[in-house]
């Protein structure tokens, strides 16, 4: 919230400076109540606020950086299924076609005399991000939620100190 007031207080003295404050947020998160909402309106009532939607790939889009992920052409079953699952985001598609690599659908043998595509996609990411979990073990799992604590970058020492005990 003090973020937002700061935002407030300090568009008016930037808007005719070379500075861009760029910020992002999904519109289903912001509702009549939420700061947000008000921020937004106070910067559009003052013109100081662009918003710039962002969409998903186009089913085209889809194919197009499915086969660059995959490394072959796919059949357009399986680019519309995935999406429809992914609505094209990015980092769905990419989840997706990592998980369907990982199983090893993506080969020319099994993708290139199909006319049906029949296999389950997963409905989100955290459910393809979680079967490509499922698969380390339960200790590989506890390392990596301790490394996601830490944050984006950490080094390999600061993760072992956490675990000067054990053996990873």
């Amino acid at each position: 919230l003090s973020s937002l007031r700061l935002l407030e207080f300090m568009a008016p003295g930037l808007a005719a400076s070379r500075m861009l404050i760029l910020g992002t947020y999904r519109d289903a998160d912001i509702s009549q109540g939420h700061p947000l909402f008000y921020t937004l309106g106070e910067l559009i009532r003052q013109n100081l606020y662009q918003r710039v939607r962002l969409r998903g790939l186009s089913s085209d889009e889809v194919g197009q950086f499915m086969a660059a992920l995959g490394g072959v052409p796919l059949p357009p079953e399986l680019v519309h299924t995935v999406y429809q699952q992914t609505e094209g985001n990015p980092l769905f598609v990419t989840e997706v076609v990592r998980w369907l690599v990982q199983e090893g659908a993506l080969t020319r043998e099994k993708t290139g005399d199909r006319k049906s595509w029949s296999m389950p996609i997963p409905e989100g990411v955290r459910d393809v991000i979680g079967k490509r979990l499922d698969k380390l073990s339960p200790r590989c799992n506890d390392v990596l939620t301790t490394a996601s604590v830490i944050g984006r970058r950490f080094d390999l020492p600061a993760l072992a100190k956490l675990y000067a005990d054990e053996t990873l």
